[in-house]
């Protein structure tokens, strides 16, 4: 797309690179892209795509965490709570500890911990791309993510007929 080799100006740049930087204010994050993306969508098409990149990565990315936590929880959480918690058992004999009950305690909670490591890595790359993207803007280099991309490309505006990249002035 001709949208990539563009040369942005400063304040092109900028905006771009902020939309991408956006994704360090969570949800509120792609709120800010939308509005960026709407404002620019007939002014720059390099700001209106970097925008749409942004808001549709930033979304992918917080829609994938939300599905990532009710797995951690279907997966390991339902089934101990199905078990039952490691609470003693009640005997004549006195409190007792099963073995598998503890078993199942520490295997739930090393799960649990390696779910949220995950997450927590899985996180922290999804931020790290988005920082990419965000340099790159700011350089004026050219940016795509992987599959959101040529989503994106739908959301920007054709070239005008004239081939230039502003709207005719009326």
């Amino acid at each position: 797309m001709d949208v990539l080799n563009q040369q942005p100006s400063d304040q092109e740049r900028t905006l771009a690179g902020i939309a991408h930087l956006l994704i360090l204010a969570s949800i509120y994050g792609v709120l800010l892209s939308i509005v960026i993306w709407w404002r620019e969508r007939e002014r720059s098409r390099y700001v209106a795509f970097q925008a749409a990149q942004a808001m549709l990565y930033q979304f992918a990315v917080y829609v994938l965490s939300i599905l990532l936590a009710f797995a951690a929880i279907a997966v390991v959480w339902l089934p101990f709570i199905w078990v039952g918690p490691p609470v003693p058992d009640v005997s004549p004999e006195g409190e007792v500890f099963t073995a598998v009950r503890i078993f199942t305690f520490v295997f739930v909670l090393v799960i649990t911990i390696g779910i949220v490591m995950m997450a927590l890595l899985l996180s922290l790359a999804a931020i790290g791309y988005a920082v990419y993207g965000s340099v790159r803007c700011f350089q004026g280099r050219p940016f795509q993510y992987l599959l959101i991309g040529p989503v994106a490309e739908r959301l920007v505006p054709p070239v005008p007929p004239s081939g230039g990249s502003e709207p005719a002035a009326l």
